[in-house]
């Protein structure tokens, strides 16, 4: 979906095992650690700490393209928005089962720091390939609940 702003900037996603993507984008919105980062083309510097769940890009190509993204730093300087990401992959690829076992693994961790961000960002990421299942009709099979 093309935006109404004509101005564009450079994503690029990078994770410990090299870059995921480059692209020419006109707006993105990534999770932080205290919400949601809204940003188009022109926006004053900025440094947040990556939270978990969706970023969403609008390309110059008139695409829409989301990631689960987890963990890590991002910083927008100047027409340039980099995150480095501990964990970045297309929604697409996430498998709804695995993102399921995951949060339950989480779930049967000892209780303490280690046990609440492995519980939130394994909800983020079933919670999100739910969405994005549910969204493009390819929502099969049984029924999960995160509560």
């Amino acid at each position: 979906m093309a935006s109404q702003y004509n101005r564009s900037f450079k994503l690029e996603l990078v994770t410990p095992h090299g870059r995921v993507a480059t692209m020419d984008v006109y707006s993105v919105v990534f999770p932080a650690s205290d919400g949601q980062v809204g940003v188009l083309a022109g926006r004053a510097p900025v440094a947040a700490i990556v939270g978990a769940g969706g970023l969403v890009a609008d390309t110059i190509e008139g695409n829409r393209i989301e990631y689960f993204v987890a963990g890590g730093f991002a910083n927008m300087t100047g027409d340039h928005l980099t995150l480095l990401a501990e964990q970045c992959v297309p929604v697409g690829q996430v498998d709804r089962e695995q993102a399921w076992d995951d949060l339950e693994a989480a779930r049967k961790l000892p209780y303490g720091p280690r046990r609440e961000v492995a519980v939130e960002i394994a909800r983020a990421r079933f919670d999100l390939v739910q969405r994005h299942l549910s969204r493009t009709g390819q929502l099969t099979g049984e029924r999960h609940d995160l509560e």
